[in-house]
């Protein structure tokens, strides 16, 4: 399980549970950006948003002032 609420995060379950939620939250929001923003915007979010998740807090920080 897979729960966010005011920009907290929760993650229960196995690791197999946990993936299949992940991949069914990125397929969804894959569409909900498509829809919104066009497929090749919401590509280089998606790319955005994995480029972010393999750095540390400090390398956000930084990234982000720019």
């Amino acid at each position: 399980m897979i729960k966010t609420e005011k920009g907290l995060l929760e993650i229960k379950g196995d690791l197999h549970e946990t993936l299949a939620d992940y991949k069914v939250i990125t397929v969804e929001l894959r569409k909900m950006l498509e829809e919104t923003i066009g497929k090749e915007r919401a590509e280089e979010e998606m790319q955005e948003a994995m480029q972010l998740s393999r750095m540390s807090e400090d390398e956000i920080g930084k990234y982000l002032e720019k």
